[in-house]
């Protein structure tokens, strides 16, 4: 087996993959400390421990062939024999990584979630940078890492997985496509210096690349699979912090959450793909109504939306509210057995955080969600405001 990027076994490619051994350690450690303090409260603290531990261990040995290969004679160095037993090292980290990774996501949720798979991107981007010059030791590296995060996704019941784990997966291709191109660059450098101007900038913008990717990941995880929409974990996020940015800014900020009126019987008669269809409509229309990169929509629930509105107050709110639920009816979507007319319709309660006025967002949910209620008693299709203080 060969263990470069071409079919040359050189002193110079093992040299840059050595030298390249204490950022990769340095990186790793950051990511391990990352993970090990944001799942500390969660996690077994022995098998952190115990891992860390072996995580150490390797490292050390690593340590040792990089000293090894540096103080032996020329008369030793066969590159094929030192790359096999740094390829083995290697391969060992990545399958320690792999099963700690695959250890903390049995029980990562919220935000746990999204700094895990931030690390695993992180790892990957290192492992570009580290490994590049040889493309089966970064593979050997990265695949016990990607491939049981994968299988993990795939195996899941959870919704939405299943496209995570398939991005996941080009995103993991495209890297190895961007290890062998680096790879290529690295032996043509391999006469000059390591430092190569021209194979520098090649890495770093690959990793910049790689940081998108992760950022992507990360939207994704914060995303509702169905509709495109923010799901319920990251609007409550969202929510809480602008309620502070409201209060610290002194200015209105209202809160519609909208219900499709009598969706279930709309299931029942036509059927869960025309219901996702549905509810996939009113999201275009939400996003189309709402003001770009200011206001807030998410899926808050089964056929339930929620939408921030901020520096708005609550009769420009209720404008707002009208407007939406007038463009859902005029979508005319028919509804074969609702009650509120012979298209799909939306009921909206609202309620506003007014200027110098304290409150918890649980508070704001609740007298929206009353409001709400209110919508459905009086006949549905309409928007209730809060009840007065």
């Amino acid at each position: 087996m060969r263990w470069v990027g071409d079919k040359r076994l050189t002193a110079r490619s093992l040299e840059l993959l050595l030298s390249q051994l204490t950022s990769a350690f340095v990186s790793g450690s950051i990511a391990a400390l990352v993970l090990i303090y944001a799942f500390w409260e969660t996690s077994d603290h022995i098998v952190s421990l115990l891992w860390a531990v072996a995580y150490a261990a390797v490292a050390c040995y690593r340590t040792y062939l990089r000293k090894a290969y540096f103080t032996c004679g020329e008369e030793q160095r066969d590159a094929s024999r030192w790359f096999k037993k740094l390829g083995i090292s290697i391969f060992i980290t990545g399958v320690l990584w792999g099963g700690f990774l695959l250890y903390l996501a049995s029980f990562a949720e919220g935000v746990s979630a999204a700094i895990l798979m931030a690390n695993l991107a992180f790892l990957l981007a290192v492992a570009v940078t580290a490994y590049a010059v040889s493309l089966p030791v970064f593979i050997m590296f990265s695949s016990p890492i990607v491939i049981p995060s994968v299988l993990f996704l795939m195996l899941s019941r959870e919704q939405g997985n299943w496209l995570l784990a398939a991005v996941f997966l080009g995103w993991y291709l495209f890297m190895v496509s961007a290890a062998r191109r680096f790879g290529e660059f690295a032996m043509r450098a391999l006469g000059y210096e390591y430092e190569n101007r021209e194979l520098v900038g090649e890495l770093e913008e690959q990793n910049r690349r790689a940081e998108v990717l992760a950022q992507e990941l990360i939207v994704l995880s914060n995303t509702d699979s169905l509709t495109g929409l923010y799901n319920r974990r990251y609007f409550d996020e969202r929510l809480r912090s602008e309620i502070a940015r409201s209060q610290r800014s002194e200015t209105p900020l209202s809160l519609i959450l909208g219900d499709v009126d009598y969706f279930k019987i709309y299931n029942d008669t036509l059927g869960h793909i025309e219901g996702d269809k549905c509810l996939k409509r009113i999201a275009e229309i939400l996003i189309d109504s709402v003001r770009d990169g200011t206001d807030i929509v998410a899926r808050y629930g089964g056929e339930e939306f929620a939408i921030v509105l901020t520096s708005t107050g609550i009769h420009q709110a209720k404008v707002f509210a009208e407007r939406l639920r007038r463009a859902i009816f005029q979508s005319a979507m028919p509804h074969p057995r609702s009650s509120a007319g012979p298209y799909v319709t939306l009921s909206m309660g609202i309620s506003t955080l007014v200027e110098n006025e304290q409150e918890v967002m649980e508070d704001l949910i609740e007298r929206a969600d009353r409001a709400l209620y209110r919508a459905k008693e009086c006949g549905r299709d309409q928007v209730q405001l809060q009840e007065p203080s």
